[in-house]
């Protein structure tokens, strides 16, 4: 109450913190104004769009909006003893609208207003704004032109060379790019159909565009890492087989991350997409070392596929919980951090741990069930079955299956081997070499650690980077009087 009478009254949005348009909308008419769009715009098309979910704020972008305007004439004013204040005191005085009362019902009450005096630039005209000394009533329009204008006429905003109008509409905190732009276009659709002769509403700038265009680039990413983990396994155990233990739990643990997704209230993004991303290399790791683990237990103590599935699976089950308790004691710290950070990584940090959870219990699970049953057999288990059904054969034929085990052992150091083992050859002596110098490279990572510090500390820091999302918008100040 204590503002000036000529304050606007104050206005209290509740935003995101971005108050970024995600979508305009563009509103032209054949047949009409700037400032009767403007008009048109705010009486019947905002409320249709600011009632979709989703919607915080529509506003009207480079509209004009009905004034007034008066130009007073100094000489005329100075004939007739008149000042400025004059002038808006009498506007003040008759320029008014009173409430005459209301009529009320059972059911339903009315307001009830009596029409003002002034109603266009001929009324204003007419207006009294002083008297002379021999009774002559002095009016605005002897000492001023009165035109029906806008209240700012020096701005403008065109589309393609057309004066338009634009609506724009922002987005509440939670809610979907994607959904609150599809709303928005369907509600344009309908609105279409009802407007005006010559009037249309067209799209222009649609920032879901992007946001889809990303999501789909995260998506084809998802499944080329898939591909390239399934391809890696596949070259280092070289069997089809065996590659389909871990390739199977990638998928399991993914697809079972959305119950987490969906109970933590979370939405397909950019960041939950990210942490499965970032999740395929984790979740195939615990399915590699119960593989590794059977299938060492299958070739050292020539155990079948079900008894090496099941001890080797117990015997890692208690590295495979302490590494995945490790890893979701990491990220599920950073779902509970405050401010803007705790809010767009809160959602990648659960995702993560929630995927690296789901990669154990299939580890554990689904990974034994499927070794026990496709994993090849190991030569000597190869051997011990030839000899199983050869006990009755003859003794030339026995000779031939003890010569078959010999080719099948022999084959478990062919040529595919020689790289791989080259490889570890490679890495023992450089291994035992580091060990015999280990206050060295303790030396070297005290120097990485240190030059990192360094670094961080010239590094150019920012909130976000910035992204080319093929828009632009130019914004011009002219000089005064432009």
């Amino acid at each position: 109450d204590n503002f000036p009478v000529e304050a606007d009254p104050p206005d209290i949005a509740k935003e995101d913190s971005s108050e970024d348009t995600i979508l305009w909308l563009n509103l032209t008419a054949e047949n009409m104004t700037v400032p009767e769009l403007t008009d048109y715009a705010r009486r019947y098309l905002v409320d249709q769009f600011s009632v979709l979910d989703g919607v915080a704020r529509v506003r009207v972008g480079g509209g004009k909006v009905y004034a007034m305007r008066i130009w007073l004439d100094r000489n005329s004013m100075a004939a007739r003893g008149l000042t400025v204040t004059d002038v808006e005191q009498a506007l003040r005085n008759e320029n008014i609208e009173l409430p005459a009362g209301s009529i009320e019902s059972s059911d339903i009450q009315f307001r009830v207003r009596t029409e003002r005096n002034f109603q266009n630039a001929d009324d204003f005209r007419r207006l009294v704004v002083g008297a002379g000394d021999d009774g002559y009533l002095i009016r605005l329009g002897d000492i001023a032109r009165v035109e029906l204008g806008s209240t700012e006429e020096r701005g403008f905003f065109r589309g393609n060379g057309v004066s338009m109008v634009g609506i724009g509409i922002s987005k509440q905190s939670t809610a979907n790019v994607i959904e609150v732009a599809r709303l928005a276009k369907q509600q344009r659709d309908i609105v279409n159909r009802t407007l005006p002769e010559g009037m249309i509403i067209r799209q222009s700038y649609d920032s879901s565009v992007f946001v889809e265009g990303a999501i789909n680039e995260v998506v084809k990413t998802l499944f080329i890492a898939i591909g390239l983990v399934v391809l890696v396994i596949l070259v280092f155990l070289r069997s089809v087989r065996a590659t389909l233990v871990p390739a199977v739990t990638v998928p399991i643990s993914l697809v079972a991350s959305f119950i987490a997704i969906y109970a933590f209230g979370f939405t397909i993004n950019m960041f939950t997409l990210l942490a499965l991303v970032l999740a395929i290399g984790m979740v195939v790791d615990d399915a590699i070392i119960v593989l590794e683990n059977i299938h060492r237990r299958m070739q050292e103590y020539g155990e079948s596929r079900l008894v090496a599935a099941y001890r080797g699976s117990r015997q890692i089950a208690f590295a495979v919980v302490a590494t995945t308790l490790v890893l979701i004691a990491v990220f599920v710290p950073i779902g509970f951090m405050q401010g803007d950070l705790g809010r767009l990584f809160s959602e990648f940090a659960l995702t993560l741990a929630a995927a690296v959870a789901f990669s154990s219990l299939v580890a554990l699970t689904v990974s034994p069930a499927l070794a026990s049953k496709i994993l090849p057999d190991t030569a000597s288990n190869k051997a011990e079955k030839s000899a199983k059904k050869n006990q009755q054969a003859p003794s030339g034929q026995a000779q031939e299956v003890a010569a078959s085990a010999d080719n099948i052992k022999s084959l478990q150091h062919n040529d595919t081997d020689k790289p791989l083992t080259g490889l570890q050859k490679i890495y023992g002596q450089i291994l035992s070499f580091s060990l015999r110098l280990r206050w060295l490279w303790l030396l070297i990572l005290a120097l990485i650690c240190t030059g990192s510090a360094w670094l961080y500390q010239q590094l150019p820091q920012e909130y976000a980077p910035k992204e080319d999302r093929g828009a632009f918008f130019v914004i011009v100040h002219g000089p005064e009087g432009a």
